[in-house]
């Protein structure tokens, strides 16, 4: 059943495709969109700054600042996050340092979040495998100072509403599944292009067309 499930998501995508043809050029705003629809994917939606649940903000500003943190047994995780650390700085665990604590640590009052590893949706039991267990949403709970943007380079973690809830401004998170193989270079031209002082949503569209992917989504406020 979960071999059909991006078949399934991508159809029911396209039929509200044909419901709801996007307008106009510039930014699209989406809310009460059932989760893991893959809207990058609809022809019609291709490049465009996609936000679910939130309006894209007026004036964005580069990002200061970063924490990269990669989980345990997804083997480009950590060239991921040591890339994006080299190129902007920040804070990094990788191995044994990607505890839950240290990945807390390092997220607390820093303004954009990386974290490639393994993720489970499991309602609120959903959870990012890190070096010592699972990290759930009760666990932002101790947050001082909520990151603004978070990037989940995962599979399928479920925790993209829980960061939003706890008081980040945008997540960008997976709808389908993706090889990790993939991930890095978009990646790196997501942050790139926040870099420039993009917004969320504009970063990851402008980096799903140099990439071709369609499994990312924007959530929040862009």
């Amino acid at each position: 059943m979960e071999a059909d499930r991006p078949a399934a998501v991508a159809h029911a995508a396209g039929a509200l495709e044909a419901l709801l043809p996007p307008t106009g050029d510039g930014p699209i705003t989406i809310t009460g969109s059932p989760p893991g629809l893959p809207w990058a994917a609809l022809p019609s939606y291709r490049g465009r700054a996609i936000s679910l649940d939130g309006a894209v903000p007026p004036n964005p500003r580069p990002p200061r600042g970063g924490a990269w943190i990669a989980g345990p047994a997804l083997v480009h995780a950590t060239r991921e996050v040591a890339a994006l650390h080299r190129l902007h700085g920040g804070v990094i665990r990788t191995g044994r340092s990607a505890t839950v604590d240290g990945a807390l640590r390092a997220m607390d009052g820093t303004d954009v979040v990386h974290v490639a590893a393994h993720g489970r949706s499991r309602g609120l039991f959903s959870a990012l495998q890190l070096a010592d267990g699972e990290l759930h949403e009760h666990d932002l709970g101790r947050l001082r100072r909520p990151p603004r943007i978070v990037v989940l380079s995962a599979c399928d973690s479920g925790l993209a509403a829980a960061f939003l809830r706890h008081g980040a401004e945008a997540v960008i998170a997976c709808a389908l599944a993706v090889p990790d193989d993939r991930t890095p270079a978009l990646m790196a031209t997501v942050h790139a292009g926040l870099r420039t002082g993009l917004d969320a949503a504009g970063a990851l569209a402008r980096a799903q067309v140099a990439h071709d992917d369609r499994a990312f989504t924007c959530f929040g406020s862009g």
